[in-house]
């Protein structure tokens, strides 16, 4: 048993020399460590993004680009779009088997979509010096790691965007979801009705305004044994208002049946929908900054409050994406 402890204790110690003793001995040059003076252009992919809204959910892809001025402003665009609308109908159910006695359907519907145009003007940024050892690879057996003195660049945010969103509101029950809008018969405006289950398309454009921490590294160092490595991340946690321009839903076709006929007609649910005017998010977006000729990654979460059909309480959403940074950068 002490012989085994022994030959134990040799290979932990060989294996720590083989992996990590090399760190006094590693020879760098810094090649870029200017985070505050660096240009960044790149467009990403967004494979996958998961959107969730009260009685909605949807899986959609993406596209997007930034481009970071130095330590100035940063520009940004987002589109979004559902791969199906299939997964909220499962969620919310069939109108068919609804008790209602109306029931409806959107005249015009279409699938998720968002975009938005978004600046970011960078104010009172300044450089912090981190100590970091990071870990250096061969991407065999061989892990060491050096000291080195790490720029961040840190700055308060100033935000502001433009964007429209559509997205199906499939099986609203005006009792169950405490829409209390009253449909009218374009037809026949006296003719009133609040029993109607029904679908219809939302659709709002919006302004934002809000306060963001940017942050971001840019260390870019050349080695003796490892080759050349990157460690450029960049990160935004941020807080916005969203004020709606323009809401609107769909006309809904209303069937009813009277005895033995079945009537048909179309209903305008926006005269008397109650809407809420204001909505917030809190949100944070990482990214891999990228390098030429190669794929990294990123991804973005938010939390909060849309503008939108009945009390705010009820228009809570999340939404989670992933991104693929592909390699259109200024960088050296």
């Amino acid at each position: 048993m002490k012989i085994l402890k022994i030959m134990l204790f040799v290979l932990t110690i060989n294996y720590t020399s083989t992996s990590f003793a090399q760190h006094d001995t590693v020879q760098y040059n810094i090649l870029r460590n200017d985070p505050k003076g660096i240009n960044n252009l790149f467009i990403y992919a967004m494979p996958l993004n998961i959107d969730y809204l009260s009685t909605y959910a949807n899986i959609s892809y993406g596209f997007g680009a930034e481009y970071n001025y130095k330590d100035k402003f940063i520009l940004g665009v987002d589109f979004k779009r559902s791969y199906t609308e299939k997964l909220n109908d499962l969620i919310s159910g069939d109108i068919v088997n609804s008790s209602y006695s109306k029931k409806g359907q959107a005249k015009d519907m279409k699938n998720f979509m968002v975009y938005e145009f978004s600046v970011q003007y960078l104010v009172g940024g300044k450089i912090r010096i981190h100590n970091e050892k990071p870990v250096l690879s061969d991407g065999i057996n061989s892990n060491t790691y050096i000291k080195i003195k790490n720029k961040h660049y840190i700055a308060l945010a100033l935000r502001a965007s433009y964007a429209q969103q559509q997205y199906d509101l499939t099986n609203v029950f005006m009792d169950d979801f405490h829409f209390y809008y009253t449909a009218y018969n374009l037809d026949a405006p006296n003719v009133i009705f609040n029993d109607l289950a029904a679908s219809t398309m939302y659709t709002m454009q919006f302004v934002s305004f809000g306060l963001g921490v940017y942050q971001k590294q840019d260390l870019k160092i050349s080695t003796d044994t490892y080759g050349t490595k990157d460690y450029a991340i960049s990160t935004t946690y941020y807080f916005d208002v969203l004020l709606p321009i323009s809401q609107q839903l769909s006309n809904v076709e209303v069937t009813e049946r009277k005895n033995t006929a079945l009537l048909t007609y179309e209903a305008n649910l926006n005269e008397h929908t109650p809407m809420t005017n204001y909505g917030f998010r809190l949100g944070m977006k990482w990214q891999t900054v990228p390098a030429i000729r190669k794929i990294n990654g990123g991804s973005k979460f938010e939390i909060g409050f849309l503008p939108g059909p009945d009390s705010l309480s009820k228009n809570f959403f999340i939404a989670f994406g992933l991104d693929l940074n592909l390699s259109f950068n200024t960088q050296k």
